[in-house]
């Protein structure tokens, strides 16, 4: 085996993970969602240990007038950002607490577990993010589907070609 066959997670992640904390609202997760272009975003506690981690989807079941906008959350531009804040604090959930929409089941893997073994791991669990965590729980890193997409993407066979 070669090219992204034999790469591990810890070689494809994202080192600098933007978090939130248990005790901040859904105003500060859309704040590090917009500001950092991500849709997924882990929830720790005071030891840096992943205890959930909350999308923009986790938003849309409450949300259901600004379902359109929140599938859209990751490429929100700079001027629609100001609109799509004041649409959400109107819903009324902008002062709800993370931990009461947040996933508190964290599908997780280490830094040193083989990229395939975690693309199974997300196909299993029918996600697009994973935790990556340290022996001790915490949080080291992020694997998204698109982590796994361009490692695979680098080692293509030299000829071919993306469409």
């Amino acid at each position: 085996m070669n090219g992204a066959y034999s790469e591990l997670v810890g070689d494809v992640m994202v080192p600098e993970v933007h978090t939130v904390s248990v005790g901040q609202t859904l105003h500060e997760v859309l704040d590090v969602m917009l500001e950092n272009g991500v849709a997924t975003v882990p929830v720790i506690d005071d030891g840096r240990r992943c205890v959930g981690m909350i999308a923009a989807v986790d938003l849309l079941a409450p949300t259901h007038s600004l379902d359109h906008d929140l599938q859209e959350l990751a490429t929100v531009s700079q001027e629609g950002r100001e609109d799509f804040v004041d649409i959400f604090e109107r819903s009324g959930l902008s002062e709800s607490m993370v931990e009461d929409f947040m996933s508190t089941n964290v599908v997780s893997v280490s830094a040193s577990t083989p990229l395939p073994d975690a693309a199974v791991t997300m196909l299993e669990n029918q996600i697009h993010h994973l935790a990556v965590l340290d022996e001790s729980s915490r949080l080291v890193g992020i694997l998204s589907t698109m982590d796994i997409l361009n490692a695979f993407a680098r080692h293509r066979p030299r000829g071919l070609q993306a469409s």
